[in-house]
């Protein structure tokens, strides 16, 4: 990568990495302690309001951010362009879902769900104003003062939510969380942008964003379908309380994808925009973070299949046991998903976001027709088996066009993911074994199998693959901008005999 472009990037990854990393852990803190005053259906009837109001803000966005950001020219007219579509968007959106948010709780067969889903939506209002500031410090890779507001909103969520159950509100502590954390970071965003528009709309943008947005948002409806339809079905033929603890298991397996693989995207989406003429550069960054990803995702991911049952037990307490097999159906999933989400950032690169819409539409079309008959049969268990079967098959696709894409081959990935993935395994199952063989079952084995498992880990990715763990204590622990270029030629080099086979 050019000297300018890898200093920005491997910044931009460290400060989110930082950022998200801080927010995720402070996030798992508090769900341990929420989890033991709030009851599973409290969190089951949260998650149901949580997914409606994921699905406005999908509709609400259309794809705006990620035109905003492959567009290189009238930047300034596509930015205040934008900001009104969200705002307007927003409106709407949070209108219709006040109005029918009677008939949404009825669906679901539970009057309760009304009023936290007409608050909670009133966030996506707010959100929609932080949308343009955001997006346009992303464009620019300006991820240190992205990662602010990142921070303002896990503490105020924390903050909020804590004191509000300790008092007894119960739900209303979620809701109330959810809606002052996204208020603090909307007010940050704007405050450390430094973006001061005019209220001007100017309808060539708008076309253009439009044109660009319109896959990505059919895209998006396809993509939340999937990831949510296993909770609309959980909450719907088998209660909340059934929601509640698929919802934390789903929550906690999916922190590497959803925090690690989500973050590096985020940075990487800009950087591969500005890679996309220049392929053998695209495909070394492209593995090396596939590469990067992995040797950070793992280790989480097999640790939550070896120790569910001690980790459930010993930080959520006993009211929390039918978890445990959900945590280790959906610990593979997280894995799974790790990997598969690189995916995304590619083709909205290359300007072929319709691949993200098709793929996704694979997977709605084995689990739809299954999804009903599997929760009746198998409960939630079931569910979580039949979505990481759905979600590999398009994974395995997803993967499969990359390689197309840039010019490498299948053998790239298994040389990238191996060594990670024997150090997970190996590091994990000596350390949890050792743990449970001499300790009580609980948090102490959860919790010296996981500092064993941890050492055990840096050992052994240290000798089979010191290269990457370098490469990654870099962006962890900002070095040389020399350093981080020869790290990319480096990457360059590497890949070039892939693409003579």
């Amino acid at each position: 990568m050019k000297k300018s472009l890898g200093r920005k990037v491997v910044a931009g990854l460290g400060w989110t990495l930082l950022s998200a990393m801080s927010v995720r852990v402070l996030q798992l803190l508090v769900t341990i302690v929420l989890a033991r005053i709030l009851v599973p259906a409290e969190f089951g009837l949260f998650a149901l309001a949580m997914m409606i109001v994921t699905a406005i803000g999908i509709f609400r966005d259309v794809g705006l951010g990620q035109a905003l950001i492959y567009h290189k020219t009238d930047v300034q007219k596509n930015a205040e362009t934008t900001l009104l579509m969200s705002a307007a968007f927003g409106v709407v959106a949070w209108s219709t879902v006040y109005a029918a948010a009677p008939l949404v709780a009825s669906i679901f067969g539970n009057t309760e769900l009304t009023w936290p889903l007409r608050i909670m939506s009133g966030s996506v209002v707010i959100s929609s104003l932080a949308t343009v500031p955001s997006i346009l410090l992303e464009r620019e890779l300006e991820f240190r003062k992205r990662a602010i507001p990142e921070f303002a909103m896990g503490i105020s969520y924390a903050v909020v939510s804590v004191a509000l159950a300790l008092t007894g509100y119960g739900i209303w502590s979620l809701v109330v969380g959810h809606l002052a954390s996204i208020t603090v970071s909307t007010t940050v965003t704007w405050l450390v942008a430094g973006w001061r528009p005019v209220a001007a709309f100017h309808s060539e943008s708008a076309r253009r964003t439009l044109r660009f947005g319109k896959p990505l948002m059919a895209a998006s409806v396809i993509v939340f379908a999937f990831f949510y339809v296993d909770q609309a079905a959980i909450g719907k033929w088998l209660g909340v309380t059934e929601l509640g603890y698929y919802t934390l298991a789903f929550t906690i397996c999916n922190l590497p994808a959803t925090n690690i693989t989500h973050v590096v995207s985020k940075v990487m989406y800009p950087a591969y925009a500005r890679l996309n003429d220049n392929i053998p550069e695209m495909r070394a960054a492209y593995l090396q973070t596939v590469n990067s990803i992995a040797l950070l995702s793992f280790p989480i991911a097999v640790y939550l299949c070896f120790a569910a049952g001690d980790f459930v037990t010993g930080f959520f307490g006993q009211k929390w046991l039918p978890a445990i097999p959900l945590f280790r159906a959906l610990a593979l999933y997280g894995l799974l998903r790790s990997i598969g989400a690189t995916a995304g950032s590619i083709f909205m690169a290359v300007g072929e976001p319709k691949w993200v819409y098709r793929l996704n539409f694979v997977q709605l079309a084995v689990v739809l027709p299954l999804v009903y008959p599997v929760a009746i049969k198998f409960g939630a268990l079931g569910v979580a088996v039949l979505f990481t079967l759905a979600y590999t098959t398009g994974t395995s696709l997803a993967l499969w066009k990359v390689t197309k894409i840039l010019e490498m081959s299948a053998w790239d990935y298994v040389t990238v993911l191996r060594g990670p993935l024997i150090s997970s395994v190996a590091a994990v199952g000596i350390a949890y074994l050792a743990s449970a063989l001499v300790l009580p079952a609980g948090i102490a084995t959860a919790v010296v199998s996981g500092v064993l498992a941890a050492a055990g880990y840096l050992a052994i990715a240290l000798r089979l693959d010191g290269e990457t763990f370098e490469m990654v204590r870099s962006v962890l622990f900002p070095v040389s901008a020399e350093q981080v270029c020869e790290s990319a030629s480096q990457g360059k080099e590497s890949a070039e005999p892939a693409v003579a086979n």
